[in-house]
């Protein structure tokens, strides 16, 4: 799958990825021959899995797959349930119809040592019924096949459709995120950040036109994306301070609102971070400081932390923590007593998250496993 090719780091951001994904599901299945409502899942899950499998950390993609398939189901039901379920009786007439036949078969059968009067009259009466019957299931097996064919056409003309108001939803929303900004910061508040995330810089931007705040942004150690939100938000007219990561709780006392993203929503309600979260986590905690989330639904995935089969973490190279030159001395002399695990991200479990802020509203992490219900079918988790 070279048009996707997220293996090599070519589209970054979960956002992205997402609405790349259901971009390819999309062209999936209008390259499908088939319509059937399990033509159409068989080619969703063969190409989720190629996908999740060039990306195995991107909890997006799988997502997006699951939501598709949860599209597929729904739409099935309703283009059966919109056809008044005269396929699923046409279905149990004709199987009355050859199983009645069948039956008058093997009455032939046994009438054919019998009389030779009775067995001819009984082979006729038989023999008409036959006829009948036969006429009746081949144009009725034919209106079947018509009103099938139908039916399928219509549901990957849905489904098509479903998908693309799927990505109209990826496209809008970090904008209807950062519309409710105005609800979430208030006057003269202090609001505490880490590192920089494009959902959170437009959430601020947004709440920077109707109300004034004063910002502290936490530099994000090991790669330091702090010190470029604090620079463009300060340009923005945002009066920011930038802080070392150590400084946080020092810092929370003079907090109101910590606002930060997700990697992932998981199952239980916690969340996958950027390196660095839960620490800021627990420190609003210890000071009984609300701790937001802004994040898309796309995110929300049927995962929990325990499952062991799941990849929940990624390891940056050391450079960001010691320089090469420094590695290489080590080498040279034959010291491998030096380790510098690099890890990617924080689980924040969900007793230390306040809110999440979501596409559709505000919701709480006890709420999280309503929304895996509205979004996808248990069948597919795996």
């Amino acid at each position: 799958m070279g048009w996707f090719a997220p293996r090599h780091r070519q589209i970054h951001g979960s956002l992205p990825v997402a609405k790349r994904t259901a971009e390819v599901l999309r062209l999936v299945i209008s390259s499908e021959k088939g319509a059937s409502k399990s033509t159409l899942i068989d080619a969703v899950r063969h190409a989720g899995s190629l996908l999740q499998s060039s990306a195995p950390l991107e909890v997006s993609i799988g997502n997006i797959t699951k939501r598709v398939l949860h599209i597929i189901r729904d739409e099935a039901a309703a283009v059966l349930e919109e056809a008044g379920g005269v396929s699923e009786d046409a279905g149990k007439d004709r199987i009355k119809r050859e199983a009645s036949t069948e039956r008058m078969q093997n009455q032939m059968q046994e009438l054919s040592l019998g009389d030779g009067i009775q067995k001819q009259r009984m082979t006729r009466l038989v023999s008409l019924h036959n006829l009948l019957d036969q006429v009746a299931t081949k144009g009725s097996s034919a209106d079947e096949k018509i009103d099938s064919a139908r039916r399928e056409r219509k549901l990957k003309h849905n489904v098509i459709e479903a998908i693309s108001d799927l990505m109209d939803e990826l496209e809008g929303l970090r904008t209807l995120i950062a519309e409710q900004a105005g609800e979430h910061i208030h006057a003269k508040e202090t609001i505490l950040t880490m590192g920089s995330q494009r959902t959170v810089e437009s959430f601020l931007l947004d709440a920077s036109k109707k109300r004034s705040f004063q910002l502290v942004v936490a530099e994000g150690a090991p790669l330091f994306t702090g010190h470029k939100l604090a620079r463009d938000l300060a340009e923005a007219g945002i009066p920011t301070t930038l802080i070392s990561d150590s400084a946080v709780f020092a810092m929370m006392a003079r907090i109101n609102k910590v606002i930060v993203s997700a990697h992932a929503v998981l199952a239980n309600g916690g969340i996958i971070a950027a390196v660095g979260t839960r620490m800021l986590a627990m420190a609003a905690a210890k000071h009984a400081v609300p701790f937001v989330v802004l994040t898309g639904l796309h995110k929300l995935t049927p995962i929990f932390p325990q499952q062991s089969n799941m990849v929940m973490n990624d390891f940056f190279e050391p450079d960001s923590l010691i320089a090469y030159d420094a590695l290489a001395d080590l080498q040279i002399n034959k010291n491998d007593n030096l380790q510098i695990p690099n890890p990617g991200f924080d689980y924040v479990p969900p007793h230390l998250v306040s809110l999440f802020v979501t596409d559709t509203g505000g919701i709480s992490p006890t709420y999280v496993y309503r929304l895996l219900k509205e979004f996808y079918s248990p069948v597919d988790y795996d």
